[in-house]
This record gives C-alpha cells, sequence and structure tokens, in this order.
C-alpha cells in the first residue's frame, strides 16, 4: 500500500507545483498588462458624463518667475520666442 501512495504523491505534489507556477505567471502577466493599459488611458468627465476615447490631450502650463526686472523681461522675452518658433 505504501508503494501506491508514493506513486501517487510523486505524480500529485510535482502537477499541484507546475499548476502553481502557471497560475503564478497568469496573474502577473494579466497584472503587468493592465498596468501598461492603465498607464496609456486617461478617463476624463464633461458635462455628457460619457466615457470617449481619445488620441491626444493637451494640459495648460502654469510657471513663475523671480529674479530682478531685467532678468524678468529677457526671460519672458526667451519664453515668447521660443513659444512663437512652434
Amino acid at each position: 500500500m505504501t508503494n501506491q501512495q508514493d506513486k501517487t504523491s510523486a505524480i500529485l505534489a510535482p502537477l499541484l507545483l507546475a499548476i502553481g507556477i502557471a497560475l503564478a505567471g497568469y496573474f502577473i502577466s494579466h497584472t503587468l498588462y493592465n498596468s501598461k493599459i492603465a498607464l496609456n488611458t486617461a478617463d476624463v468627465k464633461g458635462l455628457a458624463e460619457r466615457i470617449v476615447e481619445s488620441d491626444s490631450a493637451f494640459w495648460t502650463i502654469q510657471y513663475t518667475v523671480t529674479g530682478n526686472k531685467k532678468q524678468i523681461s529677457r526671460n519672458y522675452m526667451k519664453i515668447q520666442k521660443k513659444i512663437k518658433e512652434k
């Protein structure tokens, strides 16, 4: 009887280990896939409150400049020049 139990445990233990490794791989890959998708999407609600797919987004950028009057004027002109170039 012990010989039969040894055969069963010799088959069952590696089988359970293989199933566990396969399930762990599946869950890890599914989590990585979902995190990649989450990084590439943005949920936006408007007045209509419906989900809309978008391939572009615009953000307004505010900046603050500190320094003396000459430095501020010079930096402001540089910024305006770069904006006009685009």
